[in-house]
């Protein structure tokens, strides 16, 4: 329901029990309109945006070399690419999408703004009507979102020195914010038709068009109470979709403030929130960790928007209940891990299957983590990296524990969204002193072998001793589904690239060196220790080789879980002496 009530068609007479009635409705206070000064002339209201991005595309992109989706083609000066072959759709989608416009308001260097303009205006030359694939409607809010944002920085040089040109490229924006108010409803549901709404609030504040801003400002709001959990988490359970999300709303906050308007209070309340819940995914280098197709974002970057918000928690939570993360903080040890469900239809496009899976740092350096995915990198990973076994926890045959939709006839009807879920997940948590325990589980292999997967985790004061239990158990009251079989099993530890592993000669160990020469000892007493190879894509630079500790078993289909057989401990350990650390 939307938040902004018009009073003009109340009677005087009438006003209060309307209001009353309203409140009793929403159950909130209502938000009157607010009482503005006079507006800024067109484009005025020019908020300075805050790119998720360390400036090194931009970089590569003014010396000729444009990149997306892990590809890149040759830009010599001068040259557009709206009239090349692509290499993909994944990156002409990047490339109309204008994500390139967002990377160079990273760039300090005063040729960005140049660039811009230069590739803007030759977009506009070719695709000023219409096309079917660069007007999308996903990808049409992108690039409005991206323009708007980006107006005041990069897009607005040519005002005096160019006044015709720079005409042409206002006219070319408010056709394309004209379109997106046409094909509002065709955005798909979800991040990208809250980033329309976002795109459409911000051009009412800075066109400006008070019927367009409240319009949208309503949208705003009921995408963020649809969104936004009440622990800051985004529906989709995606890190980077919270980061990106807080990045439009600070945005749009900003616009308003230039422009003398009060803002939204459910836009403030969703910043409040998402705020501490990107600190709870802070693994220590304050980057983000890899969950549900998220990866680093620049610590730097995230910082600056953060301390945009203007919110200081006073101690990060340890969990999430809306939104199914628990956080192990000991000394400077922190392991971040998925307690959740599958997201809801709609929302699950890009979830991982990935239940009761964590990852581990210390002393600001990852340790172990899943294999993550980012924007950057080739959409042919994308779907690969969603399977159980790109993550550290446990994999059953080399099945996942949930289903993605697959086949063409499905994907078209459905897209990538999960169609089995890789749940329920259940979770608890016990502190005594400093120790701390986590106990969860989760019945995504139940209907395939009977078994539920149970793992147990304990992280001591310090945070030097780490230790941890998987097992497999036909659930209590339940009938097995299969007699005297067995069911081969995988538990994986994805190391970070930047970790050394050595395996012991008896395979029940490995040494792992840290930057910095901090070492850890990892033991199992598992049958088989492995160390593999694995794939990295959480940063945004080309996949990168890395390794994974796997253990191997088989797990008896009529067991309850405290066999051998169907369990497994393992443990972490800080060291010192055997690393001279």
């Amino acid at each position: 329901m939307a938040r902004r009530i018009s009073f003009l068609s109340v009677r005087a007479r009438r006003a209060g029990q309307a209001v009353r009635a309203v409140r009793r409705d929403l159950g909130s206070p209502v938000r009157k309109m607010p009482r503005r000064r006079t507006p800024p002339p067109p484009f005025m209201a020019r908020p300075a945006f805050l790119p998720l991005t360390d400036g090194q595309a931009a970089k590569a992109l003014l010396s000729g070399t444009l990149s997306a989706a892990g590809q890149t083609i040759d830009l010599p000066q001068g040259t557009h690419p709206w009239e090349r072959s692509l290499p993909s759709e994944a990156f002409a989608a990047s490339l109309h999408g204008f994500d390139w416009l967002r990377e160079l308001a990273a760039s300090k260097d005063p040729a960005a703004g140049a660039l811009a303009r230069q590739l803007t205006d030759d977009w506009g030359a070719v695709y000023s009507d219409w096309n079917i694939f660069a007007y999308r409607p996903d990808i049409l809010a992108r690039r409005c979102f991206a323009m708007l944002a980006c107006w005041g920085a990069l897009l607005d040089g040519d005002r005096d020195t160019a006044p015709i040109i720079a005409a042409k490229r206002r006219g070319l924006l408010a056709r394309q914010i004209a379109r997106l108010k046409k094909d509002y409803m065709a955005v798909p549901e979800g991040q990208d038709r809250l980033l329309a709404s976002a795109s459409l609030a911000l051009a009412g504040a800075m066109l400006p068009d008070s019927v367009l801003l409240d319009k949208n400002l309503d949208r705003l709001d009921d995408a963020l109470e649809r969104q936004v959990h009440g622990d800051g988490g985004h529906i989709s359970r995606r890190p980077a979709a919270a980061a990106h999300i807080l990045q439009a709303l600070l945005t749009v906050e900003e616009a308003l403030k230039i422009s003398g308007i009060a803002g939204s209070k459910q836009t403030r309340r969703a910043i409040d929130r998402i705020a501490p819940a990107l600190s709870f995914f802070n693994p220590g280098d304050g980057s983000l960790a890899n969950f549900n197709g998220s990866g680093e974002i620049p610590a730097g970057a995230l910082k600056a928007l953060l301390k945009k918000t203007g919110v200081r928690p006073a101690k990060t939570f340890s969990y999430m209940p809306h939104t199914g993360y628990q956080r192990l903080e000991r000394g400077r040890t922190i392991i971040i891990a998925d307690a959740g469900d599958s997201p809801p239809v709609g929302f699950d496009t890009r979830a991982h299957l990935a239940p009761l899976a964590f990852e581990l740092s210390a002393r600001g350096k990852r340790m172990v983590v899943n294999c993550g995915f980012n924007d950057s990198q080739p959409a042919g990973w994308r779907s690969s990296v969603r399977e159980t076994a790109a993550h550290s926890t446990l994999v059953i045959d080399d099945c996942s524990a949930g289903e993605i939709v697959f086949g063409r006839a499905a994907k078209k009807a459905f897209g990538t969204a999960i169609s089995k879920n890789a749940g329920p997940v259940t979770s608890a948590r016990l502190e005594e002193g400093e120790d701390v325990w986590l106990d969860a589980a989760h019945e995504g292999y139940r209907a395939a072998t009977g078994l539920d997967h149970r793992r147990r985790i304990f992280m001591t004061g310090d945070g030097n001793d780490v230790r941890g239990e998987d097992c497999l158990y036909v659930p209590i009251g339940e009938t097995p589904q299969f007699k005297q079989s067995r069911f081969a099993f995988q538990i994986r530890f994805h190391l970070h690239p930047d970790v050394r592993a050595t395996l012991s000669r008896d395979m029940r160990s490995a040494l792992l060196i840290l930057p910095g020469k901090d070492g850890w000892r990892f033991r199992t007493d598992g049958l088989k220790l492995a160390l593999e190879p694995s794939v990295y894509l959480g940063r945004g630079r080309a996949p990168e080789r890395c390794e994974q500790l796997v253990i191997s078993g088989e797990a008896l289909s009529d067991n309850n879980g405290e066999d051998k057989s169907n369990r497994v401990r393992w443990s972490f350990k800080r060291v010192s002496g055997e690393t001279g650390s």
